[in-house]
């Protein structure tokens, strides 16, 4: 069963089905808990690939034959790719949409001003994505106490991932339907 993230919706009352993580899980967090350490290794396999590419391009005595190889090593990026979408999926299957449970910072932001480049939902999902590296690097160093500690945070940052995406959805909906009505009002003849 999940953790107890308040802003995540609390305890999970569906029996537990599968383990992430050595943590118990009912299907719908299962299935995201799954999907999230899958694109985060692959992600992390993509970086390395990467570092490796680069390492043997500056050799004096480069391998051609490898350097090509890490260069065009698409499968594991064509991987990622291929799982992004059911991570998303899974994040909205296991944290439903629930009134008021936004972060006030979220609600606060103001999408229109010229510093918001980098808004509620890009801070969510880095949250989300840290969280879960963190939480496999001590999978692998046997850390099964914090991880017990992570998972309610993890949970928190998934549910705000959420509700911060609806919420700049609905925001931005709302500019699009206002700056509509003002062009029609321009457009009218008599100017409105």
């Amino acid at each position: 069963m999940r953790g107890l993230a308040p802003s995540a919706g609390g305890p999970c009352a569906e029996p537990a089905i599968g383990t992430v993580w050595n943590l118990c899980f009912c299907r719908a967090h299962f299935a995201e808990a799954e999907a999230a350490a899958l694109q985060e290794i692959l992600e992390d396999d993509e970086r390395q690939l990467e570092l490796l590419a680069g390492l043997e391009n500056e050799r004096h005595h480069t391998n051609p034959i490898l350097a090509r190889f890490l260069e065009d090593a698409p499968s594991i990026t064509e991987m990622r790719s291929r799982h992004e979408g059911g991570h998303q999926e899974a994040l909205r299957e296991a944290y439903k949409i629930v009134e008021g449970r936004i972060d006030p910072v979220t609600l606060a932001f103001d999408y229109e001003s010229e510093y918001a480049k980098l808004g509620p939902v890009d801070w969510w999902w880095e949250t989300h994505w840290l969280l879960t590296r963190f939480m496999r690097l001590a999978q692998e160093r046997g850390y099964s106490e914090l991880i017990k500690m992570l998972e309610p945070v993890r949970e928190r940052a998934c549910a705000q991932v959420v509700l911060a995406e609806e919420d700049c959805e609905r925001r931005q909906a709302a500019v699009r339907r206002a700056k509509g009505a003002a062009e029609a009002i321009a457009a009218e003849p008599d100017g409105g």
